[in-house]
């Protein structure tokens, strides 16, 4: 709807300048629609160097798509990292777990054979 005002609106401005060039400036026809012409080129360059910075819709929709891939990724490399630290963790917690064991019927052993003599 706005690109449709302003073609509008620069259709309107190009005939305001067209009637200036031609009747107040007296201007031949060919010599007017020419310049009219050149200052449409002119502004139109203008607007697109300035455009140049700009990020457009698919520029952005492809930045969105790559961020949720990039994202997705990292999730899974995470969930598999904590799936990882959990198995280690657990034979860590094993480990300890028969060592304090070990320990404690070995002191049990060595009290006894500590009382026996």
């Amino acid at each position: 709807m706005r690109t449709v005002e302003m073609g509008i609106m620069r259709n309107s401005i190009q005939i305001k300048l067209y009637d200036i060039f031609r009747k107040d400036l007296h201007l031949p026809d060919e010599r007017a629609q020419d310049l009219v012409q050149t200052i449409d080129e002119a502004v139109k360059g203008e607007n697109e160097e300035k455009l140049d910075g700009v990020a457009t819709k698919d520029f952005v929709k492809e930045e969105i798509h790559s961020t949720k891939e990039f994202v997705r990724e990292r999730f899974h490399t995470l969930d598999l990292k904590i799936e990882q630290t959990k198995g280690d963790l657990t034979k860590a917690i094993y480990i300890t777990n028969l060592i304090q064991f070990l320990t404690i019927v070995g002191s049990v052993i060595a009290i006894i054979t500590f009382m026996r003599h």
